[in-house]
């Protein structure tokens, strides 16, 4: 059991995580100057950020509840 719970540290560690975090906290900084810089172009971005969460998630629901179903059946 011991060796399950190693290769969930693995995935802390692995550079993909630091990528995501990396990524994250660069969006931030870019929202940060471009709020500094001009007010609706920062409204703006995070509008369209939230539009395109939305149009993503949407489907991504869908097709996890038609995988359930088939889970289901199987």
């Amino acid at each position: 059991t011991r060796i399950n719970e190693s290769s969930g540290i693995t995935n802390i560690i692995s550079s993909e995580f630091w990528k995501f975090i990396f990524s994250i906290v660069t969006m931030i900084i870019a929202l940060i100057y471009l709020f500094k810089m001009n007010v609706f172009f920062g409204i703006l971005s995070i509008l369209v950020c939230c539009f395109y969460i939305v149009a993503i998630l949407l489907p991504m629901l869908k097709i996890f509840k038609i995988n359930n179903d088939v889970m289901d059946e199987t």
